[in-house]
């Protein structure tokens, strides 16, 4: 690894009730991989999260997504295939 990476790492696996655990939803950035359609709650996802999804079906409901984006503005998703940057990003605290 050795990237610079010094904030906390998660791996929650769905439950048997295909749902993801509840600390999952205190993440700032959620990245989801499954094959299971759906196990990301989009309505219990706090302001300001970013989701990247690299699920086939999609991990959350596309649909409701996109209407809390359109209301509310106060989430970011995308598809994780679809992020590539020409340079590396840096990120400072404020």
């Amino acid at each position: 690894m050795g990237k610079g990476f010094a904030g906390r790492l998660l791996v929650a696996p769905a439950t048997q009730g295909l749902t993801v655990p509840d600390k999952v939803y205190d993440a700032s950035v959620i990245v989801g991989a499954t094959n299971v359609p759906d196990v990301l709650d989009i309505t219990r996802v706090h302001q300001g999260t970013v989701i990247v999804d690299d699920s086939a079906p999609h991990c959350f409901d596309v649909k409701l997504a996109i209407e809390r984006a359109e209301a509310k503005a106060d989430i970011l998703f995308t598809e994780g295939g679809l992020l590539s940057s020409p340079a590396p990003l840096s990120y400072q605290k404020n």
